[in-house]
């Protein structure tokens, strides 16, 4: 399984987190486990073992590396309410602090990518959100776009990526669904 992976991934095997590699890695096992029966089986397990591996790289590359993003340029304790709404929250007696790292699921994603934009924000935090969103889309996804279009855009893919693994997959096989063969190897896909 991690052969076929690595293989797959090539030079970007190497740039995923170790758990990463080890989620996608049983996912891709189970997988093989699972077709080798040749039976009407539930392959649940391998779409919610991967998304786990998806979830993990975007907190990684989203979350986290956008709150140091902004701590750099804002330290939350002094401008907490200066930051984007998706990474911190108000704690009464304690100010802003940041968002738990389990508030942040593969659902979450495409509100902080704005594929999903939060009503309930006001337009003023709405636009501060979208402002520091593109500076750290700009300075650190996508260094070499020149166009805040294609920058927004990507964001936007991003965003609309999470939701459909997490609506699509990661969801229905958590809770509910049951997921054959073509499901899981769309899933890998």
């Amino acid at each position: 399984a991690k052969a076929d992976l690595s293989g797959r991934f090539g030079d970007r095997w190497k740039r995923l987190d170790n758990k990463s590699q080890n989620f996608l890695v049983s996912g891709r096992a189970i997988f093989y486990q699972l077709a080798a029966a040749r039976q009407m089986i539930d392959y649940s397990s391998v779409c919610v073992v991967v998304s786990k591996a998806v979830e993990g790289e975007l907190k990684r590359r989203l979350f986290s590396d956008f709150c140091r993003y902004m701590e750099e340029r804002l330290p939350l304790a002094e401008h907490g309410s200066q930051w984007p709404s998706g990474l911190c929250q108000y704690k009464d007696g304690k100010g802003y602090v940041l968002r738990a790292s389990e508030q942040l699921t593969l659902g979450s994603i495409a509100y902080l990518c704005h594929f999903k934009p939060d009503s309930r924000l006001s337009e003023a935090a709405r636009n501060r959100n979208l402002y520091w969103l593109s500076q750290y889309g700009r300075d650190r996804l996508f260094r070499n776009l020149a166009s805040e279009e294609e920058i927004w855009r990507l964001l936007w893919e991003i965003g609309r990526f999470a939701d459909s693994v997490a609506s699509n997959y990661r969801n229905p096989a958590a809770h509910s669904a049951f997921f054959g063969y073509q499901k899981a190897v769309e899933f890998f896909a």
